[in-house]
């Protein structure tokens, strides 16, 4: 081992680090736990002979250049171990301190070598993207696993054919330039096509001649179609949000505008552009300006916000505005969708419309009084009679709550209940006595008769069906068409309780006032029986708990 030492230092190796043992069994304790850069082994120990010696060093270290070192001139015996994996046999005594030393720092060399090219191996044998490596006519001389993923083809069905069986758009020109990037159609083994992403540089040797070329492919297919969908989907976005009539804008929660379609721009006489940046109270009247933070909190809150709104154009004019608003999110931000539709025609419209329906209510209105009138006229005590009634049953259609259409036709047909007795005789309805059966059949004829007089008339509530009914029972016991429950109009409920009441509360022709105690008592009795319940019953209280009497 001194004589080792020696012939490093000599033949230029004193820069070695060297470590000596004397057993085998030292020095295979020593590779666990130690780098080494190689091993110098003689097969003759005191622990271990022959070749044993050497196949235990390899086995614990078989990545490690072992060069034996031997005083046996033995030939079977160093063509075994080379055979093996030493990296030489050197006999003793037949080695100069240089040719040691060129051993030594070869056997390290080509191990850092292998390392290095172990590592790259790894990459390459790992690596997501497809490694191709050609040589100058195209022909392929390495595939990586990844190549497979990619196009379907082994390793071995491939070697030594042309990459124009991927590709030919591949041209061997271009490759000969230098480094070339670009994206490449390919048919993948099962017929399928694809796109891959592809960077070819040539591999040159030491005098700089280019010896083959080194490809790197990365399937870029689905993110292709990815992309291509996407933007199929942005033009068809786009061309929605800019073909829809209505303005469009998105706006932060401080109601700052970040896009708007163009038609929606216009109707304000901006650009799109130009409104981008601004804020809502820039394009809304100063009177609609408060409501907008309380919009924005309605739909953050809610998930939605409905409701109307005036804007107002550049050079100042004024656009009604029905508003649907969405909580979105923009991008990163968190923001608001809004789609405004322009309302202002519909809404002058219904302007127009109410006062056409103001003006014929007023027509009709009159047309009722003069009917009410012509009753007057003929009869002063029916149309008192009517007046009152209506009174009254104005008063319980307000306690139920009925709609103001339902409250209209109620109000309607109670001052004109009783016109069909413009066709039955004077001296009947002023009879001082008790009237016949036949005289009595006759008075019944007076609903009917108002009907047809009325149902010519179109009026904008059911006045000819009300008056109609007004004297139908629950029961079915009233006239003139046996009407039961249900099929009554609640408004000829209303005014059957008004007209009994107002009839047993006044003076008759033929009997004297029975008084208001004796009229509630009648609805009393008869309740759910002849009356609807609920109108007995608000009938009842207006008299008894809020003071209702008649003038």
């Amino acid at each position: 081992a001194r004589l080792i030492q020696e012939l490093l230092a000599e033949g230029g190796g004193a820069r070695f680090q060297l470590e000596c043992v004397d057993r085998l069994s030292a020095g295979l304790e020593y590779l666990v736990s130690n780098d080494i850069g190689a091993v110098l082994l003689d097969i003759g120990l005191p622990d271990s002979q022959g070749f044993d010696t050497f196949a235990r060093t390899y086995a614990q270290a078989p990545r490690v250049p072992i060069i034996v070192l031997s005083g046996l001139t033995d030939e079977q015996l160093a063509i075994k171990t080379v055979q093996e994996g030493a990296q030489d046999y050197l006999v003793k005594g037949h080695v100069d301190s240089h040719a040691l030393v060129r051993t030594i720092r070869y056997a390290i060399e080509r191990k850092q070598a292998e390392e290095k090219l172990r590592g790259q191996a790894l990459i390459f044998e790992n690596i997501h993207d497809g490694i191709i490596v050609t040589d100058l006519e195209g022909n392929i001389i390495h595939w990586n696993p990844a190549a497979k993923m990619i196009f379907g083809y082994y390793q071995d069905e491939v070697l030594k054919k042309a990459l124009g069986i991927l590709s030919t758009r591949l041209i061997k020109g271009k490759l000969r330039d230098g480094r070339w990037t670009g994206e490449m159609n390919f048919t993948r083994k099962d017929e399928t096509e694809g796109i891959c992403e592809t960077t070819v540089i040539p591999l040159c040797d030491e005098q700089n001649n280019i010896t083959a070329f080194f490809g790197v492919s990365r399937d870029i297919t689905e993110r292709k179609q990815a992309e291509e969908a996407l933007r199929e989907s942005e033009t068809r976005f786009r061309t929605l949000f800019e073909g829809i009539p209505d303005t469009v804008l998105v706006h932060d929660h401080e109601g700052t505008i970040l896009h708007i379609n163009e038609i929606g721009a216009q109707k304000l006489e901006w650009s799109a552009k130009d409104l981008v940046g601004k804020n809502l109270r820039d394009i809304v009247t100063p009177e609609n300006r408060a409501s907008i933070a309380d919009h924005i909190g309605e739909t953050l809150k809610v998930g939605w916000c409905r409701f109307e709104t005036t804007c107002v154009s550049r050079s100042g004019w004024t656009i009604e505005v029905e508003v649907n608003d969405r909580p979105i999110k923009f991008g990163e931000k968190k923001a608001i969708l809004r789609v405004a539709r322009d309302i202002t025609e519909r809404k002058r419209a219904k302007q127009e419309l109410q006062r056409s329906y103001d003006k014929l209510r007023e027509t009709l209105i009159t047309m009722i009084n003069t009917l009410a009138s012509t009753v007057e006229m003929r009869d002063l005590y029916t149309a008192d009679h009517q007046r009152r009634t209506t009174i009254l049953a104005c008063a319980i259609a307000e306690e139920m709550g009925l709609t103001e259409e339902q409250f209209d036709g109620l109000r309607m047909a109670g001052l004109i209940h009783d016109i069909g007795k413009l066709s039955v005789p004077a001296e009947i309805l002023n009879k001082p006595g008790s009237l016949s059966e036949t005289e009595f059949n006759i008075i019944k004829t007076h609903p009917q008769a108002g009907y047809n007089t009325l149902k010519q008339i179109e009026f904008p509530w059911p006045v000819a069906q009300i008056v109609l009914q007004h004297h139908e029972r629950l029961d079915g016991s009233g006239y003139p068409q046996g009407l039961r429950g249900e099929e009554i109009m609640l408004e000829a409920r209303i005014l059957a309780v008004a007209d009994v009441v107002e009839a047993m509360a006044s003076h008759r022709p033929f009997r004297p006032a029975l008084g208001i105690e004796a009229a509630l008592e009648e609805i009393t009795k008869n309740r759910d029986i002849l009356y609807d319940p609920d109108v007995t019953d608000i009938c009842q209280g207006l008299f008894t708990e809020k003071g209702f009497a008649f003038e």
